[in-house]
């Protein structure tokens, strides 16, 4: 009847085995909290779900560019949220201003290659994601299904800190 909102703001896997349990935090919008077994009705915000995976898929393409640019450095981690996006790589590279300049022009034509986001399964059921064929990872993220669905997508600045490089982006909004 809606009159229990539970609002998510994050989730966490216990592994990242098929089998992991996703433990969902946040806050009851009433102090009616349903007691276990009782059945829930979920909904998910679109538009905001849509952004993330905007966000999230830029990340991957951020490392195709990378790979196109002919830079081989190894990708570290990522931060894929609005406030502040980044994939950061092990090494540096000898112009940041070059680097932002290259991954612009190669970004603007993935997105217009509109290249499909390919998801699969190894035999132990490892989740891969690439572009292409490209650039394959293991990943459990939200993705687009093509590179055009991002519609833009924008290095905003790279720098380097303890021989490392951190390339920022922002990605077009959804909402």
């Amino acid at each position: 009847d809606g009159s229990n909102v539970f609002e998510i703001s994050g989730a966490k896997a216990s592994s990242r085995d098929m089998d992991a349990i996703i433990t969902h935090s946040g806050t009851w919008q009433n102090t009616k909290i349903p007691k276990p077994g009782t059945k829930v009705h979920l909904t998910i915000d679109a538009e905001r779900r849509l952004q993330y995976a905007k966000i999230h898929t830029g990340g991957h393409v951020i490392d195709l560019a990378m790979a196109k640019a002919g830079y081989q450095l190894p990708p570290l981690k990522g931060y894929h949220f609005p406030d502040g996006a980044y994939v950061e790589y092990d090494g540096t590279v000898e112009s940041t201003e070059t680097l932002v300049q290259q991954l612009n022009k190669e970004l603007a034509d993935i997105v217009a290659a509109d290249l499909p986001i390919l998801v699969s399964f190894s035999s132990d059921f490892e989740r891969t994601v690439s572009i292409a064929g490209e650039q394959a990872c293991a990943c459990g993220g939200t993705h687009l299904t093509s590179t055009k669905q991002l519609d833009c997508i924008t290095v905003t600045k790279a720098k380097h800190k303890n021989k490392k490089l951190r390339v920022s982006y922002t990605v077009a909004s959804s909402v």
